[in-house]
């Protein structure tokens, strides 16, 4: 605690000295000496020891017999102990008790001896040193970091003008672009309200010829429905023909007047015929032009044959049979009590609305 209190003790009288002293110098030496003795002592406080122990070399060199020698010896030495070179600084300040034995920096000189002199007070010394040359390197690392952050800074404001003036351009040119927009669209919408008068215009007269084209159309219907009244007044009903199946055969006059043409199915080496009845119905079947069978089929009976050429059939209830042929449903074949016939594989249908014979 002593210790430290003398050590402030000695700084600040160092500090009074110094500051007495330098009005004294400013007095007497001429501007050359002063600014070089304030470089020096500028780069000791500045922390650059190394430049300091410069300054103060060439001040001694140059002005060896100025007011301010025993102010420069001891600023050498004290930058000598900074840069912990310890024989220089000791060299420095014994010169100076030597050549300026009455100098006010005697004492403070041979304190910085006694201190370098005394292991313990050197390593103190040292210590503090060390100390403070490591928070100089941390103020300097940290200088040059905010020296990057701010270059960084910089860059990247240099880069946002550019990219600024980049959209300032773009933006005059959207604006462009949406004037000249602008004005194409009013000529679309003016160019729509032509086209839409026209259009109207052109209804009124497709109106006109409409109403010119319907007149007479309604006239023509009515024609043809009065002469299509009149033909379905001349055919005779179905439950009017009588007679026995062959009579019925021996009046037709073409077997093939009335048949419908189905699509062609597939030819084969063999066929196959299955009926099916959902209600009662009667059925004439020619196998391969030779074989004829006939059955009366009740609802849910079902017959199967087989060929190699192919059926004829006669059916006389179309819409209560299905025919699947090759396993294939042919599909309706007429309406209820209608009789058909027709030939697969070349599939052909004709209708008629009488009554078959019944096989027993």
């Amino acid at each position: 605690m002593e210790t430290h209190f003398l050590k402030k003790s000695g700084t600040a009288a160092i500090a009074i000295i110094f500051a007495v002293f330098l009005a004294a110098i400013h007095t007497y030496a001429s501007q050359e000496e002063l600014a070089l003795f304030d470089q020096g002592y500028g780069y000791y406080l500045s922390y650059e020891p190394e430049k300091a122990v410069e300054s103060f070399h060439v001040f001694l060199n140059e002005f060896p017999d100025s007011s301010a020698k025993d102010a420069a010896l001891f600023w050498l030495g004290r930058s000598f102990v900074s840069l912990r070179r310890y024989e220089e600084a000791k060299q420095i300040f014994s010169k100076l008790k030597q050549e300026i034995p009455d100098s006010p920096f005697i004492m403070y000189a041979e304190k910085e001896l006694e201190t370098i002199n005394t292991p313990d007070a050197g390593k103190e010394t040292k210590t503090a040193i060390e100390k403070i040359d490591s928070e100089i390197q941390a103020l300097r690392n940290e200088k040059a970091r905010t020296d990057k952050i701010l270059t960084q800074i910089t860059e990247e404001r240099d880069n946002l003008r550019f990219l600024l003036e980049e959209e300032k351009i773009k933006m005059r040119a959207l604006e462009a672009d949406a004037s000249r927009f602008d004005g194409e669209l009013k000529e679309i919408l003016a160019r729509l309200q032509t086209l839409r008068k026209d259009h109207e215009n052109n209804n009124a007269t497709v109106t006109t010829s409409q109403n010119q084209i319907d007149e007479p159309v309604a006239v023509l219907q009515e024609v043809t429905k009065e002469a299509t009244a009149e033909s379905d007044e001349r055919v005779i009903p179905n439950d009017t023909v009588q007679g026995t199946e062959q009579e019925q055969r021996n009046q037709v006059e073409d077997p093939h007047k009335n048949e419908k043409a189905y699509p062609v199915i597939q030819q084969s080496s063999s066929h196959t015929l299955e009926l099916i009845a959902n209600e009662e119905t009667w059925i004439s079947v020619t196998i391969d032009d030779r074989e004829s069978r006939e059955r009366l089929l009740k609802p849910g009976a079902r017959v199967k044959w087989t060929a190699k050429s192919g059926f004829s059939l006669r059916i006389g209830n179309a819409g209560g049979t299905k025919i699947i042929f090759n396993g294939q449903d042919i599909g309706p074949l007429g309406e209820k009590g209608k009789v058909v016939k027709l030939k697969l594989p070349s599939l052909k249908l004709s209708t008629s609305h009488k009554e078959p014979s019944k096989v027993l």
